[in-house]
């Protein structure tokens, strides 16, 4: 059985934990460990989440597709992955 990266996201917004190594790179987040705190776009996913306005599915369709991420959040906020530049 696999596990999509955005399924392991969205339950970890909900439960306000973390998220699993690829979940964060195929979403663009990164966790400051000095400081504790989670980049903004966390921030931004987990409070689309918890309104319901963005779900796993959705989610899943932009993984690894920062552009894409950025569109589909339409906060302000760019959303890179390490993806984004690959040839393509």
């Amino acid at each position: 059985m696999t596990s999509r990266t955005a399924d392991n996201l969205v339950e970890c917004l909900l439960a306000d934990t973390i998220p699993r190594r690829a979940a964060l790179v195929d979403f663009g987040l990164d966790y400051d460990i000095r400081s504790r705190t989670w980049s903004r776009r966390y921030g931004i996913l987990q409070d689309l989440v918890r309104k319901g306005t963005l779900d796993a599915d959705a989610l899943h369709q932009v993984a690894g597709d920062g552009p894409g991420l950025t569109k589909l959040t339409n906060q302000g906020v760019e959303f890179v992955t390490a993806f984004d530049d690959l040839p393509g």
